[in-house]
């Protein structure tokens, strides 16, 4: 198959994980406003916000994971969207907070890897994330802290890239087998001799028994033009001739 097949057939596959993958990603942002409120007792106004906003963004986003009534090739659209809130929710605690949260971070960007089998795509989501984390935590961490996180998710980011590859290099091989397998299931082994069939089992069998078999198609008899001519060509030419006996 060409390229465009073979990343066709990953965004397939895309998007029928993608309410999955969703479904586990809502589940994390809950989660994280629950620590946001376990962890410090209580949850600032902006913060609030910020959670509140999020999750409505995000119960669109699994409405239409779960409708399933648009095009698959909308499916990396819609994963961006829902990496890039995990992404704003995460550098919202560092901007108000004031925390530099290595942790969360480092996770994050090991889990844009399995919104989507693209490595453009996890390259633009981790780079917009670690970017736009920079620019938010340059003023208000120590330079130890934002040195050590900043290498902590460089050092995640390429550790996923390397992943990443593999699994798409996997995938790729799941499908050239399952596209050969296909083509095998179309052959259908025949005897050179008897014409009798082979089927799954190895047992041998007439035509029409294999196709009554496998289809539930009724199999009826006639002859053909060329076979009349081989096998009764002779009556034929007496009847057609007045002289003979």
């Amino acid at each position: 198959m060409s390229s465009s097949q073979w990343s066709s057939k990953l965004r397939d596959s895309e998007y029928q994980a993608a309410p999955l993958i969703l479904s586990c990603a809502f589940s994390i942002l809950l989660l994280s406003i629950s620590r946001d409120y376990i962890v410090n007792g209580f949850m600032p106004v902006a913060l609030a916000n910020v959670n509140l906003v999020t999750v409505l963004i995000f119960i669109g986003i699994l409405t239409w994971a779960f409708r399933r009534r648009t095009d698959s090739r909308h499916t990396r659209h819609v994963m961006f969207l829902a990496a890039s809130l995990l992404g704003t929710k995460a550098i919202a605690m560092v901007a108000i907070e004031s925390e530099p949260y290595p942790f969360v971070l480092t996770v994050l960007v090991f889990a844009f890897s399995l919104f989507s089998l693209s490595r453009p795509f996890y390259v633009v989501a981790t780079a917009l994330v670690i970017g736009s984390w920079s620019v938010v935590a340059f003023p208000i961490l120590s330079a130890l802290q934002f040195v050590a996180t900043l290498f902590a998710l460089v050092l995640a980011a390429g550790l996923r890239i390397a992943i990443l590859d593999r699994r798409i290099a996997a995938r790729i091989n799941l499908f050239q087998l399952e596209d050969r397998i296909g083509k095998l299931e179309t052959l259908l082994p025949m005897c050179a001799g008897c014409k009798k069939t082979r089927d799954e089992q190895g047992r041998w069998q007439s035509v029409e028994e294999y196709l009554e078999a496998q289809g539930g198609t009724r199999v009826s008899h006639g002859i053909c033009p060329e076979c009349t001519k081989s096998l009764y060509g002779d009556y034929y030419k007496n009847r057609s001739d007045p002289g003979s006996t």
